[in-house]
């Protein structure tokens, strides 16, 4: 079950970034990222591997994407987070999409981009009897930004989800993705600049059943994606599972645009990126809140009372152990912990 909801968080993905070009520094707003935008793709079958051709790193390359491979064609939407039924549980998303309606399982990301990362929040997901929605523990680092040739940087989260009273399952999910490769890619409807991005991912699964812990699950494999400017993520291929060679000819999870970005709102485009402020050590627990660095924060103890005014690179200086709540002057908060370090 969990590969599965993988997979369509994975076809959700595909239409988070986009770069401008090979060799070229790419800043936060040449993502595509106006609400109503639809972004097609072809993915393999599941049972069928697509065989693909990754290349050396450096460049330039050509690539050429071949769609004839047995597949299904699936879309993604551009959201505005409000519609979903997650909206109110992502205060500091900015950026949502929404998977093809005609699966039996609907999935949303909820994002926050800003001039420094584009940043996953979490996903929700909808089926004809449940809805579920999981917030990671600390935002998954997508893209460091801005986004150049040679790039790369180091991605780290988890998230923990409850079946029954004692039953429940943590993931862990780590990568250090770089910057590769460029070129050209050529695809069904033209042929773009792309820059190639290569990672290699592991996630490990522990598994309590009952209240007795299960031994860990771990798989890892390793991942391309191309980006083409204002195109966003045109391809991606993901290498058989325990397989982290360089070079590999066929791909288990592979998804080729097919048609350029359509349906854009003009009047309703994304806004400015607030940012995600991430509270420094000694603080523990959950520790992000909505915010820009250089913002006034109030702190608050466990009585309610306004304990101190500090800005956000300097939340935490002088104030004793204890439980605090941090709210922004948006009226975003967090609750934190200091430890006697």
């Amino acid at each position: 079950m969990h590969r599965k909801v993988l997979q369509y968080v994975g076809l959700t993905l595909l239409v988070l970034s986009a770069v401008a070009g090979a060799q070229t520094t790419i800043p936060w707003n040449r993502i595509p990222s106006a609400v109503g935008t639809v972004l097609e793709f072809k993915r393999n079958d599941i049972f069928e591997p697509a065989p693909v051709q990754v290349g050396n790193p450096g460049g330039p390359h050509t690539w050429t994407f071949d769609t004839t491979f047995a597949g299904f064609r699936f879309a993604s939407h551009i959201v505005d987070k409000d519609e979903t039924p997650f909206g109110a549980e992502f205060p500091d998303a900015n950026l949502a999409t929404r998977g093809d309606d005609s699966e039996p399982v609907v999935a949303y990301t909820f994002s926050n981009l800003s001039q420094q990362a584009y940043d996953m929040l979490g996903i929700g997901m909808t089926t004809t009897s449940d809805t579920v929605s999981v917030r990671y523990d600390s935002s998954l680092k997508w893209v460091a930004l801005p986004l150049a040739m040679g790039a790369s940087w180091r991605s780290a989260s988890s998230y923990r989800i409850d079946y029954d009273p004692g039953s429940f399952s943590v993931f862990i999910e780590q990568s250090s993705p770089r910057v590769d490769a460029h070129g050209t890619a050529v695809l069904p409807f033209g042929s773009f600049s792309c820059l190639r991005v290569t990672s290699v991912d592991t996630m490990i699964t522990l598994h309590t059943i009952g209240g007795v812990p299960e031994p860990p699950d771990t798989f890892f494999h390793r991942m391309y994606w191309w980006w083409a400017p204002d195109l966003g993520m045109i391809v991606s291929a993901t290498g058989p599972d325990g397989d982290t060679a360089l070079i590999f000819t066929e791909s288990d999870n592979y998804n080729v645009m097919v048609a350029a970005p359509s349906g854009a709102v003009a009047e309703r485009p994304r806004r400015p990126a607030l940012g995600t402020l991430r509270i420094p050590s000694p603080f523990t627990g959950r520790t992000t809140v909505p915010g820009r660095t250089q913002e006034l924060f109030e702190l608050y103890d466990v009585s309610g009372k306004l304990v101190a005014r500090q800005q956000g690179d300097a939340i935490g200086r002088g104030l004793p152990t204890g439980i605090y709540t941090v709210r922004s002057g948006a009226g975003h908060s967090a609750r934190v912990v200091k430890l006697g370090l």
